[in-house]
């Protein structure tokens, strides 16, 4: 009971991020960037990652403060691409490094609880306080492609791999008793 009354309702974790959401959009001084649309549906996360995360980009800049914002977001965006691999291996790398679970659950949390200042100036201020543990999250070591697996986070699916293999050879040549 009291985590539905937690989750819905005015006082609840959703009623007060939308609340903070109507508090910052709006039209007039200090309202300029306030087209950031927020939804506490769990559903829009994916939009929620690109607010905070990637906007403005480049082609949808339309001043040169946005413009200056979107280039670092291009940087991330890169960045971010270019370690995807990395960020697949979090759940298994925060198993073995406690470390890098903290970083991708404080990401999470941060991306979810910041879409809702819904102010492009804000979010772009303070996501400086995510870029530490986002970094974290997009160096995580993994072997060259090719090599065999010398980290732990690695080895687990190989084992996996290693063992659908058995499974598979098991049922194709089954053994044959004598009865």
């Amino acid at each position: 009971m009291l985590t539905v009354k937690f989750v819905h309702g005015e006082n609840s974790v959703t009623g007060l991020l939308s609340k903070a959401h109507k508090n910052n959009t709006g039209v007039g001084a200090g309202f300029g960037s306030s087209n950031v649309s927020y939804s506490p549906d769990p559903l829009f996360y994916p939009r929620d990652i690109y607010d905070v995360l990637f906007d403005p980009l480049p082609i949808t800049a339309t001043s040169i403060t946005k413009l200056l914002a979107a280039g670092e977001n291009t940087v991330i965006l890169v960045l971010v691409l270019g370690s995807l691999r990395r960020l697949r291996l979090t759940w298994r790398t925060g198993r073995e490094r406690p470390y890098v679970l903290l970083c991708a659950v404080y990401a999470a949390i941060f991306i979810y609880s910041f879409a809702a200042l819904g102010n492009l100036g804000l979010i772009t201020r303070e996501r400086t306080l995510l870029f530490p543990y986002l970094l974290v999250l997009l160096a995580v070591p993994v072997t060259a492609k090719g090599e065999p697996p010398q980290y732990p986070w690695e080895q687990a699916r190989l084992s996996r791999r290693e063992k659908r293999l058995a499974a598979a050879r098991a049922h194709e040549f089954p053994s044959r008793t004598s009865t």
